[in-house]
C-alpha cells in the first residue's frame, strides 16, 4: 500500500482567507509553530514567527497556538496534509517533540473536524473530508502496525532504502510516539466505528498476534533482532486495540453493542490461541525455571516484553469478556467461543496460585532472585509487572462476574475454593472462631495487596449478588423468568437489569447450592467475618505514620478510600455484605455483638490509650478494638435488630466509660489517639439511634472545646464535628444542651478551622457553626452580642483567604452570615451591613478579579435575606442595587430571586428608592419584560405589583417611557390576533393587569400610544387600539383562574372598566367602546357581585415555588408582613365594587340622558338587570 504524500495530488491550494495577523500554511511555519508549543530548540529566521513584535517565549506560543487554530479553521484537510507530512519526514532536525506534536494537534483536529455535530446549521465550522478521513486513518494505522513503512515507502517502491528503515525502526520502537499514535487512533475509532473503519479492528487483531514482519520490511539475517521487532509489532497493535476498545465498550447504543459482539466472535479465537495463551505458557514456564535451580532460557528483556504484551492481552479480553460475555457462551455451532471462554478461566486459575507463590515467595524473603541471572533493576521490574499481571487477571474475574453473573455461574465454584483458600493462607496468624477477642497480633501480610483485594472484592460480590439469592422471592433470576421479558421462541432469553442472558432454573439451582449450601458453611461465614476484622481493617503501620505526619491528610484520606484501591476498604466491603446478607446475618451480628460484650477488654484498651495501663502487647489491642468498633459501626442498623443487644445500654455502659476513660487519663503524648478517634466516629453511626443524646453531645463539645488539652488532635476534632453535625441532622430538641457554651463552640470550631489547610475539612467546621446557628433560629431564639461577634469576627480574613481553589469556602462564609442575621433579630441585623454589603458588592462586580459564578445563587439568597430582614431603608443599600442589571446584562439564569430582590427594594425603599435609582429600575425591565419564559414573567410581576400598587402614576409613566409598555401592549395585540409568535395567555393576564394598574392611575397614559400595529400570520398588517385593549379585557375575563391570583386580577380589571365609564374627570378614548359592550360589562359584574362578598379583599399577588432557588424561608415572615402593610393601601383592598357600580350606574343617565341611558340598557338581557338590581337592594 502506498499513500501519496504530496498535496497536490489531493488537489489542496492554501486559501488566502486567513486572519491578516495569521501566518500563511507552510510546512515551516508549521514546523516552527510546533517547535514553540513543544519547546524543543528548533527555530527558523525565515518564519513569520521570528519577526513578531512579542518576543517573549509565551507570546510565540500563543501565537503558534492561534495559528494552528487558524489553520485548522480555514482548512482543516490541508491542515490535517501538512501535520501527517511533518511527522513522516524523515529531515533530521525535526525532532521527537515536534512529530509528538503533530500527533497531539491532529488529534485535537480530529475532535473537532471530523464529525458534523451541527448538523448542517449555518456558520458550523468547516469538516474533513471522506478522503481526507481515509487519508488519516491509513496513516495513524500504519504508524501503530508497522512505523509508517506503507506510507513511507513510495508508489510502485520494492526496496527500502537503509535511511527509510532506520526511520521505520526509530518510529516503531519509539514508546511515546507509538502511545500517542494508538490514542489518536482510538479517538477516530470512537467517532467512526462501527459505521465505518471496519478494517480497524481486524488489523490490529492480526498485527496484535502475528509472528512474521511485514512484506515491506527488509529480510533480516539476525533472528534475534527478527523476533524482537516482532514483538515490538505485536505490543504497539495489542497497545492500540485495547485503547480503542476501551472507547468501544463504554459506548451504550444497540448497534454498539452488537458491534462489540460481533468482533468478540470474530477475535477472540485469535487473540487467546495465538496471543494469550502462548504468553501466559512462556510466563508459567519462567516462573517454574525461577522457583528451582534451572537458569531461565531467556534474557530478562524479553521476558519483560512477554509479561508486558500478556497484560495488554489480559485487558483486551476483559473489555471483550465484560461487554459481549453473554454472547460468547451462546454457541450457534459456527465458533468455538464457549470452549476458548472456558480455555481462559481455566488458565486463569492456574496461573493466578502460581503467581501468587512466586511473589509472595519475594515478599517473605528480600534475597530470593527473580530470575537468578537478572539485574537487579530487571529483577524489580519482573516482580512489578507479574504483580500488575496478577492484579489484572484477578480484576477479570472480579468484574465480569459482577457484570454477569448468570453467564459466569459455571466459573464461580472453582474461583471461590480459589480466591478462599489462597486468602486465608495469606494470614499468617492464628484466627479465632469462637467469637472471643483474639489477643493475637495480626502479622504481615504474606500475599500481594492487589489479589487480596481481588479475592475480597470476589467474595463479596457473591455474597450480596441477587441472581444467587437462596431465596426464590429475592432471586433476580427466578424474577426475571416470570416477568414478561422472557422470549416467547422457547430459548429461554430473558431481558435483565444487566443485558440479555438466557435463564436455566436448574442452572439457578445449581449456583446457589454451590454459593450457599456447598461453599458459605457457618464456620467460612464466621472465618472471613472474623478475618475481615481483625486482621484487613487493623490499621496499618503505613497509615498509622501517615496519622502521625499529618492527622487532617490522615482523614482526608480514610475519607476516600475504596474497594478498588484499598484493602482494609474492601475487606470492610466483604464484612458488610456477609453480615447484610440472609444467610450470614444470624451467625456474624452475634458474633459482632458477642464481641461487643466483652466490656473488660474494651475498658483495658481505653485504658492502655490513656496512659493508665502499659500492655505488653503494646498498642495491639487498642488497634484491634479500633477494627471492631469501625464493624459495628458499619453495620449498626443490623446489630440493632440482633436479639439481646440494646444499643442504649452499650452506649451508656462501655463506649461512655471508654471515652470518659480515654478523655480524664495521663495520656501519653506519643500515643496516637486511635481509640478515642474510632469512637467518635462511631457515635456518628449510632446518633439516629440512642437515646441519650445529651450524654453524646457533652462528650463531643468537650472534644471539640478541646477539654481537657490533650490529645484531641486534628484527626479527633474533625471527627467530633462530624458527629456533632450528625446528632444535630437527626435531633432537632438539644438546644438546651448547647445554647449557653454556644460562643465557647463557635470560637472552638474557629479554631480548627485554623488549625487545618484543606478546604473539605475547613468547611466541615464552617457547615457545624451554621447548623448551631440554625438550629437557635428554629428554636425561635436569638444569640447575644458576644456570640454573634464570636461567629462574624473571623469571617472577613476568611473570605479574603478564600480565593482560587479554596473559594468554595465563601459559600460557607455567606451561610453563617446568613444565620448570624436571623438569629440576632430585625433591630440588630444592621451590624452585619458593614462586613456583608461589601462581600455581596463583589462578588457580583463582573469587573472583579476573584469573582466566581459558582456563588451567584448563595450571594443572592444572603442579600435577599437581609433585605427582607431590613426595618429601614439605609445608605448602604444604595449602591448595590445596581448589581441586579449587572448580573441580568449577563444572562437571566437567576431571574427569579433577582425579582425578589428587586421588589424588596421597592417595598422597604418607596419614593427614596424609586427617585435614586428611577433608570435602573426601567433598564432592569427593559432586559427582563418579553425576555422570559411564563415562569419567569410571573416573577417579573411581581415587581409590577410593587411598583405599580403604590406608585401607579409614576410607575406607569417609567413604563411608558422606557418602552416597557408598548412591548406588553405588543404582546397581547399578537395574543388578540391569535399570531402563532404571541405569548401564553398567563403572560398576557399579567401584561393586562400591569396596563390596569397604570390606567386607573392615569386614564390618558395610552392616548398617544394606541393605536399599535402588528403583523398577522398572513401578512396582514393590523390595528390595535383602545377597542381592542377593551375586549381584551372582557373576552379573557371568564379565563382567569379561579384562585387567590386570580380574584386579584378580576377585581382590577371590573374597577379599571368601571373607572372608564361616564361619568369621569375628563373624557377617555375607552369610554365609546364600553359603552358598546355594556352587556358583557354588566353580565361580568354579575358574576363578580354575585360570588364575591362586597367587602372581601383579595390577597396580594403572590408566586408559587417550583425550584429549591425560589423556596427562601429566611425571612419571609418579614416580608409577608410589608405586604400586609402595602396590601392595606392598594385601590383592591380601598375601593368596593359594588359602590364602584352604583356610583357609575347612578352617574350614567345624568350624564347620557335617559334616552342614551336606555338605549345601552336595551342592549343588555333583562334578566341580568334584574339579578343586579335584586343584588343591589339585598345589601342597601
Amino acid at each position: 500500500m502506498s499513500i501519496p504524500l504530496h498535496h497536490q495530488q489531493h488537489g489542496y491550494t492554501n486559501s488566502p482567507s486567513l486572519p491578516a495577523s495569521c501566518p500563511p500554511l507552510t510546512m515551516e511555519n508549521l514546523v516552527t509553530a510546533l517547535s514553540y508549543l513543544s519547546g524543543s530548540s528548533l527555530n527558523s529566521s525565515n518564519s513569520h514567527f521570528s519577526s513578531s513584535n512579542d518576543s517573549t517565549h509565551s507570546g510565540k506560543v500563543k501565537e503558534a497556538e492561534f495559528a494552528l487554530l487558524s489553520w485548522e479553521q480555514e482548512d482543516p484537510n490541508m491542515y490535517a496534509h501538512h501535520l501527517l507530512s511533518t511527522f513522516f519526514s524523515m529531515e533530521e532536525e525535526y525532532a521527537m517533540a515536534v512529530r509528538l506534536g503533530a500527533l497531539l494537534s491532529l488529534k485535537a483536529s480530529v475532535a473537532r473536524s471530523w464529525k458534523d455535530r451541527g448538523r448542517g446549521r449555518a456558520g458550523a465550522r468547516k469538516m474533513m473530508t471522506s478522503e481526507m478521513k481515509e487519508y488519516v486513518r491509513k496513516c495513524i494505522l500504519s504508524i501503530v502496525t508497522n512505523g509508517g513503512a506503507d506510507v513511507i515507502m513510495g508508489e510502485g517502491e520494492m526496496k527500502m532504502t537503509e535511511k527509510k528503515w532506520r526511520f521505520v525502526q526509530y518510529l516503531l520502537e519509539d514508546k511515546t510516539l507509538q502511545k500517542s499514535a494508538s490514542s489518536l487512533l482510538s479517538k477516530i475509532g470512537r467517532l467512526d466505528l462501527p459505521l465505518s473503519f471496519h478494517e480497524l479492528i481486524p488489523t490490529l487483531v492480526q498485527y496484535a498476534t502475528t509472528r512474521t514482519l511485514p512484506d515491506r520490511f527488509p529480510k533480516l539475517t539476525e533472528e534475534e533482532r527478527k523476533e524482537q521487532l516482532t514483538m515490538t509489532l505485536n505490543y504497539n497493535a495489542s497497545d492500540a486495540l485495547e485503547m480503542i476498545l476501551s472507547e468501544l465498550c463504554s459506548k451504550r447504543l444497540l448497534v454498539d453493542k452488537k458491534y462489540i459482539a460481533k468482533i468478540s466472535h470474530e477475535s477472540v479465537g485469535i487473540l487467546v490461541g495465538e496471543g494469550w495463551m502462548m504468553a501466559m505458557s512462556y510466563i508459567g514456564a519462567y516462573i517454574t525455571a525461577s522457583s528451582t535451580e534451572v537458569q531461565p532460557s531467556s534474557s530478562p528483556q524479553r521476558t519483560l516484553c512477554v509479561i508486558k504484551y500478556a497484560l495488554l492481552l489480559s485487558k483486551i479480553l476483559s473489555h471483550l469478556f465484560h461487554s459481549a460475555l453473554p454472547t460468547l457462551l451462546m454457541e450457534d455451532g459456527s465458533t468455538p467461543s464457549s470452549a476458548i471462554v472456558d480455555q481462559v478461566y481455566t488458565a486463569i486459575l492456574e496461573a493466578v496460585p502460581a503467581l501468587l507463590r512466586f511473589l509472595e515467595e519475594r515478599i517473605g524473603s528480600n534475597d530470593k532472585d527473580v530470575g537468578r541471572n537478572a539485574p537487579v533493576h530487571d529483577k524489580e521490574a519482573i516482580a512489578g509487572d507479574l504483580d500488575t499481571l496478577l492484579d489484572v487477571l484477578g480484576s477479570l474475574v472480579v468484574e465480569v462476574q459482577h457484570a454477569h453473573p448468570l453467564p459466569c455461574s459455571r466459573f464461580v465454584g472453582p474461583f471461590l475454593d480459589m480466591f478462599y483458600s489462597n486468602l486465608m493462607r495469606a494470614v499468617s496468624s492464628q484466627i479465632a472462631v469462637n467469637g472471643q477477642v483474639s489477643e493475637v497480633a495480626p502479622t504481615a501480610l504474606t500475599a500481594p495487596e492487589c489479589f487480596l483485594m481481588c479475592a475480597m472484592r470476589f467474595l463479596a460480590n457473591i455474597v450480596s449478588c441477587s441472581h444467587y439469592m437462596p431465596d426464590e422471592e429475592a432471586n433476580e433470576a427466578i424474577a426475571a423468568m416470570r416477568s414478561e421479558t422472557i422470549s416467547s421462541s422457547g430459548d429461554r432469553r430473558v431481558i435483565t437489569s444487566r443485558g440479555d442472558t438466557i435463564i436455566d432454573r436448574v442452572a439457578i439451582q445449581t449456583i446457589v447450592q454451590t454459593v450457599w449450601f456447598d461453599f458459605f458453611t457457618e464456620d467460612r461465614l464466621r472465618q472471613l467475618a472474623d478475618v475481615s476484622i481483625k486482621h484487613f481493617m487493623i490499621l496499618s503501620a503505613e497509615r498509622l505514620d501517615e496519622w502521625e505526619a499529618d492527622p487532617e491528610s490522615f482523614v482526608i484520606t480514610e475519607s476516600q478510600r475504596n474497594v478498588d484501591d484499598d484493602l482494609a476498604a474492601c475487606a470492610q466491603n466483604l464484612y458488610l455484605s456477609l453480615v447484610e446478607s440472609k444467610a450470614g446475618k444470624p451467625i456474624i451480628a452475634p458474633l459482632v455483638v458477642t464481641m461487643l460484650g466483652d466490656i473488660g477488654s474494651q475498658l483495658n484498651a481505653a485504658k492502655i490509650e490513656a496512659g493508665e495501663v502499659t500492655a505488653d502487647a503494646g498498642n495491639r489491642n487498642v488497634l484491634l478494638w479500633n477494627s471492631i468498633y469501625t464493624a459495628a459501626g458499619l453495620s449498626v442498623n443490623v446489630l440493632i435488630e440482633c436479639e439481646g443487644f440494646e444499643i442504649d445500654t452499650w452506649f451508656e455502659k462501655t463506649l461512655v466509660p471508654c471515652l470518659a476513660s480515654i478523655l480524664q487519663g495521663r495520656n501519653k503524648v506519643n500515643v496516637l489517639p486511635v481509640l478515642r478517634h474510632r469512637l467518635v466516629w462511631l457515635i456518628c453511626c449510632i446518633a439516629h439511634c440512642i437515646s441519650d443524646t445529651k450524654t453524646a453531645l457533652q462528650v463531643l463539645v468537650s472534644i471539640i472545646n478541646n477539654e481537657p488539652s490533650s490529645l484531641n488532635d486534628v484527626a479527633v476534632r474533625l471527627g467530633a464535628v462530624e458527629a456533632l453535625t450528625s446528632i444535630l441532622n437527626v435531633h432537632y430538641d438539644l438546644i438546651d444542651e448547647f445554647y449557653h457554651l454556644l460562643e465557647i463552640i463557635i470560637s472552638s470550631l474557629y479554631r480548627l478551622v485554623n488549625d487545618c489547610t484543606e478546604i473539605n475539612t475547613r468547611a466541615q467546621s464552617l457547615s457545624c457553626i451554621s447548623l448551631l446557628l440554625f438550629h437557635v433560629v428554629a428554636s425561635g431564639r436569638k444569640v447575644d452580642y458576644a456570640t454573634a461577634n464570636a461567629a462574624v469576627q473571623p469571617l472577613p480574613a476568611l473570605w479574603e483567604v478564600a480565593t482560587d481553589q479554596n473559594i468554595l469556602l465563601r459559600r460557607d462564609v455567606l451561610s453563617i452570615l446568613s444565620g448570624v442575621g436571623l438569629a440576632v433579630g430585625r433591630t440588630q441585623v444592621g451590624h452585619l451591613y458593614p462586613i456583608v454589603l461589601p462581600m455581596i458588592n463583589s462578588s457580583l462586580d463582573p469587573s472583579c478579579q476573584d469573582r466566581d459564578v459558582c456563588l451567584v445563587e448563595d450571594v443572592l439568597a444572603l442579600w435577599l435575606n437581609l433585605l427582607r430582614l431590613a426595618t429601614s431603608y439605609e445608605l448602604h443599600w444604595e449602591s448595590l442595587f445596581s448589581r441586579v442589571k449587572d448580573i441580568l446584562e449577563q444572562d437571566l439564569e437567576h431571574l427569579k430571586i433577582l425579582m425578589l430582590i428587586t421588589e424588596g427594594y421597592i417595598l422597604l425603599g418607596g419614593a427614596s428608592f424609586l427617585n435614586a435609582h428611577y433608570s435602573t429600575l426601567q433598564n432592569i425591565l427593559i432586559l427582563v419584560v418579553g425576555q422570559t419564559k411564563p415562569r419567569g414573567a410571573a416573577y417579573t410581576a411581581l415587581v409590577f405589583e410593587a411598583l405599580l400598587r403604590t406608585f401607579p402614576v409614576e410607575g406607569g409613566t417609567l413604563l411608558l417611557r422606557g418602552g416597557i409598555m408598548r412591548t406588553m401592549l405588543s404582546s397581547c395585540a399578537l395574543n388578540y390576533q391569535n399570531n402563532s409568535a404571541c405569548e401564553p395567555e398567563r403572560v398576557i393576564v399579567l401584561y393586562l393587569t400591569a396596563i390596569a394598574r397604570s390606567l386607573l392611575g392615569n386614564p390618558a397614559l395610552l392616548d398617544e400610544t394606541l393605536p399599535i400595529t402588528s403583523t398577522s400570520n398572513e401578512g396582514v398588517t393590523l390595528s390595535y387600539g383602545p377597542r381592542e385593549l377593551i375586549h381584551m379585557y372582557i373576552v379573557m375575563f371568564k379565563g382567569i383562574e379561579s384562585n387567590s391570583n386570580g380574584a386579584l386580577h378580576k377585581k382590577l380589571w371590573l374597577l379599571l372598566m368601571l373607572s372608564l365609564l361616564p361619568p369621569t374627570p375628563s373624557p377617555t378614548v375607552y369610554s365609546t367602546h364600553l359603552l358598546q359592550m355594556m352587556d358583557q360589562l354588566l353580565e361580568i359584574c354579575l358574576s363578580v357581585l354575585a360570588h364575591q362578598p362586597a367587602s372581601s379583599n383579595p390577597e396580594p399577588y403572590d408566586v408559587g415555588f417550583d425550584s429549591e432557588e425560589e423556596t427562601i424561608e429566611t425571612g419571609k415572615d418579614a416580608y409577608r408582613a410589608m405586604l400586609d402593610v402595602e396590601a392595606k393601601k392598594d385601590i383592591t383592598n380601598t375601593a368596593d365594587v359594588q359602590s364602584a357600580f352604583q356610583l357609575k350606574m347612578a352617574g350614567l343617565a345624568s350624564t347620557l340622558g335617559n334616552d342614551v341611558y336606555q338605549h345601552i340598557l336595551s342592549t343588555v338581557e333583562p334578566v341580568i338587570l334584574q339579578q343586579l338590581e335584586r343584588i343591589v337592594n339585598q345589601t342597601a
